[in-house]
């Protein structure tokens, strides 16, 4: 079977004007979210942003590690996550 299109990375946000500070509001928009809440895995949240929520789990801001070695099913923002989100809003305030 023969491949269809491109192969190659497809941007995330092809509509953006490749801003970093885009990227980082989604992030923090997702942390946030993982602060204040928690969402599930499979939640309407969740499918939305698949990929920034990829971004973050990828990057360590958010776990489903509820403690070492146990896990859920609710995103939430760690340590990391919480550094960066504080980061982000003295950077943007």
């Amino acid at each position: 079977m023969q491949p269809s299109g491109e192969l190659g990375q497809i941007p995330i946000d092809p509509g953006s004007d490749g801003s970093a500070e885009e990227g980082l509001m989604k992030m923090y928009l997702v942390c946030r979210e993982a602060w204040h809440k928690g969402f599930k895995c499979k939640s309407k949240f969740a499918r939305d942003n698949a990929e920034v929520v990829a971004i973050c789990a990828t990057e360590g801001l958010i776990t489903t590690e509820i403690v070492l070695g146990v896990w859920g099913n609710t995103w939430m923002v760690n340590d990391q996550g919480a550094a960066f989100m504080s980061e982000v809003e003295h950077d943007f305030s």
